[in-house]
């Protein structure tokens, strides 16, 4: 697991003031890139015959399932996106 500590802040008069602070899992990564796929439309979701949403992904423990229309397109959009995600977690 990757701990990712993300601070904002600013030096006034060789203080610093902390402004943003987030901690973010390997998990909350994982979940947000795909996400962020599906909503720039790197790859299409999945849609159910009544028109309603379609979960994009599904994490368990040690499991990952992707939902999304198979394209030649999406296929390697998520594909980059999973290299870059393993070079990052290590």
């Amino acid at each position: 697991m990757i701990d990712i500590l993300i601070v904002r802040g600013v030096f006034i008069k060789g203080t610093f003031y902390l402004l943003y602070f987030s901690y973010l899992s390997e998990e909350v990564l994982l979940s947000r890139g795909i996400s962020q796929l599906a909503s720039t439309h790197k790859i299409i979701p999945m849609i159910s015959r009544k028109g309603k949403d379609f979960p994009t992904h599904v994490l368990y423990v040690d499991e990952i399932f992707v939902f999304f229309r198979v394209n030649r397109k999406s296929l390697i959009n998520l594909i980059e996106f999973l290299h870059v995600y393993d070079s990052i977690s290590g």
